[in-house]
């Protein structure tokens, strides 16, 4: 796996898709594989025809389970050496070579449901080096109800006909099965499906070639993991399924930074639903700029991704107002029903930050597959999110800002999550350990890692009734509580990660695993415990939903609580939220927690600033939900500040505001500082906070003293006072 893993093969997504725009351009494509050859007849090219060029590759250089006896084995001895493979198979093609001379290659057409129509249009065979031309009829065009197919023992690979350049491997296999199943259970005419819907769905089944075992013997086995894997992913699943719909967006990508608009191409236009932001659509702009792309009828935000090198125009949502905005949770709602609705982007001046992903060991293989996910450094707000090119590079062109980068690695590599660090080798382990990303206009940012070695935390999250428990948070903390990493689960209700070698804490749907050791070993840990829920939904003091508040809970059972933290949730875009219960828990604090710098102040329920003084909420008995209905938030003010230990930056240490008294007692929220010792919470407007503190890890910060005071271990402050709604009070501590 990793010899081919480790090769560029990004090379692949920007040649499909670069002969895709050609061909919808009009310009009739040509061109051919890396390895050009005639073909294995001796026929003449004939005239007024359309030459359509490729090469095929399989595992182990063969599509059927066992070597065809028709290839010499001196061949074969040479192509498993590496004498005569092909350059294109190896830089292209993860887990598989080329294939050798022999392999029948038709050009055909298929219907909806993938069955050939009519007779062959067009055949030929593969030379040694797996490398084909054959003659389609003159006046022919790339269309999705074309495929070519290679046949080898009775087992066969198809394509699409996207160009005249038409490579054939398990991933196009995969591709074609994907989206002629799509198209044959909705009753769509595969003819709807457009060039552009091929690439995204193609881009979507390489971006899981790491999620795969690319070691397999056979074409057939490598092309059903491919399909698997892809149908447990939520997201990649609506990305196959949405391209048969009717309705949709569609517009066009100008990078307005010059003194004319100019079209970007290549730019990744991504549907997310409106509530629970999941991604329901993707694909890619045209040499002109612009793109269709098919959802269901529904409530959306739709983002132009530039992940491009050829434009540094900063990457944005949709909003109605001039330039979008750089936050998902900002973008506005787009109704789509069964018609298309246009949204143009005019993307403004931007920033890159680009890199590679590799392991740090020996290998330095590259990484594909690894989601990174561009976070505000101030308050964690997850603001885009792409996956490394099967090359593990990746670019990401954004608004000026302060950024930080996660890496998420849940593929079958075996190297570690980590936040970028240049200052610590293999990354940070948690959130406050990331390094400040400022981004400016025209500047380009270089943030490359090598990933430590890791051990792998998996497992599955299911409920005893309702059977896997699809898209719900895993969170996890290492061993001083910090923040590490979060990802849904998928839809058969699995997760899998692979983290810095440590001690840590899990959280889900109200279940907590502590203390998993996974300093030597990897394991294996399930939540498969019956909940309560508790929903609502948050509004501003405008009856504005909130998006993005943290949602967490407070255990107050027993006659002197010790507000244990039992986990926490995110409210969606129209503001809903779901948290979860379970026994002994009687009853519980909800705390609202806003972080993400907006005008909203964070409360207790209902209305509180401290949690001994907050309205408890009964725990709901496992399997029953209790509904707390539509809540509204103050007005809120910011409070903000840097803290300084010796003199240098203090990160990752624990800040706690308390109200009616000095005490721990009356404690109303905390949050830890990042690496370069900043902090940001939105709090009640015109409110004294008593005591606002700052700790080491590990103590405590003192009931007794007043105005102010620091120690070896903390700084505070008393009666600290937030202004009107929108104002910042800023509070520095050191000590």
């Amino acid at each position: 796996m990793k010899k081919y893993l480790k090769t560029v093969i990004s090379i692949l997504i920007y040649a499909f898709l670069s002969a895709i725009l050609l061909s919808c351009g009009g310009s009739g494509g040509g061109g051919g594989s890396s390895s050009s050859s005639t073909p294995t007849t001796s026929t003449p090219e004939p005239s007024n025809t359309v030459p359509i060029s490729g090469n095929v590759a399989a595992p182990n250089g063969s599509i059927s389970s066992e070597l065809s006896a028709n290839r010499p084995q001196a061949e074969l001895l040479a192509r498993s050496t590496g004498l005569t493979r092909s350059i294109d198979a190896e830089v292209t093609r993860p887990g598989a070579s080329a294939v050798g001379a022999g392999v029948t290659i038709n050009l055909i057409e298929i219907d909806s449901s993938g069955n050939q129509v009519g007779e062959v249009i067009a055949t030929t065979t593969t030379d040694r080096s797996g490398n084909y031309t054959l003659y389609a009829p003159s006046g022919f065009t790339a269309a999705s109800k074309y495929v070519v197919q290679a046949v080898d023992s009775n087992v066969s690979m198809q394509s699409f006909v996207t160009s005249t350049t038409v490579n054939v491997d398990p991933y196009t296999q995969a591709t074609v099965i994907l989206i002629t199943n799509s198209t044959a259970s909705a009753g769509t005419n595969i003819t709807a499906v457009s060039l552009a819907d091929i690439a995204a769905v193609q881009e979507t089944v390489l971006q899981h070639s790491a999620d795969v075992s690319t070691s397999s013997t056979s074409a057939t086995q490598l092309t059903s993991d491919l399909r698997q894997v892809v149908a447990n992913n939520a997201e990649s699943t609506n990305i196959v399924a949405s391209i048969a719909n009717p309705g949709g967006l569609t517009g066009t990508v100008t990078d307005n930074t010059g003194p004319v608009p100019t079209p970007v191409a290549n730019v990744q236009i991504k549907v997310m639903t409106f509530g629970n932001l999941v991604t329901q659509a993707n694909i890619r702009t045209d040499a002109a700029g612009g793109y269709t792309v098919h959802v269901p009828a529904g409530d959306y935000i739709i983002g132009a991704i530039n992940d491009t090198t050829t434009s540094m125009a900063a990457s944005q949502w949709w909003t109605s107002g001039v330039g979008g905005t750089k936050s998902v949770f900002a973008a506005e709602k787009v109704t789509v029903g069964t018609t298309t609705v246009t949204k143009d982007f005019s993307l403004s001046a931007g920033g890159r930050i680009s890199g590679t992903v590799t392991a740090r060991d020996t290998t330095g293989e590259a990484l594909p597959g690894i989601v990174i996910t561009l976070r505000d450094f101030t308050s964690a707000q997850s603001l885009m999110g792409i996956r490394t090119l099967p090359g593990g590079t990746y670019s990401l062109n954004v608004s000026p800002g302060a950024y930080y980068l996660s890496f998420r690695s849940n593929t079958l590599n075996p190297y570690a999550t980590a936040s970028y660090n240049s200052a610590l080798p293999g990354g940070g382990f948690n959130r406050s350990e990331a390094e400040r990303l400022s981004i400016t206009e025209g500047a380009s940012i270089s943030a490359s890692i090598g990933l430590n070695a890791g051990y792998k935390i998996e497992g599955i999250v299911s409920d005893p009734v309702s059977g896997p428990v699809a898209g719900i948070s895993v969170r996890f903390y290492d061993s001083t509580g910090a923040f590490v990493e979060g990802m849904p689960t998928g839809i058969n209700g699995g997760y899998r990660i692979w983290l810095q070698p440590g001690t840590y804490d899990m959280k889900t749907r109200g279940q907590i695993a502590s203390n998993l050791d996974v300093t030597s070993a990897s394991l294996t840990q399930s939540f498969t415990a019956a909940v309560g829920q508790i929903t609502g939904v948050l509004l501003d003091a405008y009856n504005n939903p909130v998006s993005q508040a943290y949602v967490s809970l407070w255990d107050n059972t027993g006659s002197s609580p010790t507000y244990n933290n039992l986990g926490h949730e995110v409210s969606d875009g129209d503001g809903s939220f779901t948290v979860y219960t379970i026994s002994p828990t009687t009853s519980v604090f909800l705390l609202s927690q806003i972080d993400t710098g907006k005008e909203i102040g964070s409360s207790i329920y209902l209305n509180k600033v401290q949690l001994l003084s907050g309205t408890a909420v009964a725990a709901p008995a496992e399997g029953s939900t209790t509904e707390l209905g539509t809540i509204n938030l103050p007005a809120g003010a910011i409070l903000s500040g840097t803290v300084t230990k010796g003199g240098l930056p203090a990160g990752n240490k624990l800040l706690q505001v308390r109200t009616t008294g000095k005490g721990s007692n009356s404690r109303f929220l905390y949050m830890r500082t990042m690496s370069d010792g900043s902090y940001s919470t939105s709090l009640p407007v015109n409110t004294t906070y008593k005591r606002v503190c700052v700790y080491d890890l590990g103590t405590s910060c003192p009931s007794t003293g007043s105005g102010s005071g620091t120690g070896t271990t903390y700084a505070f402050f008393d009666n600290v006072v937030t202004g009107a709604e929108g104002t910042t009070t800023t509070q520095n501590f050191a000590y």
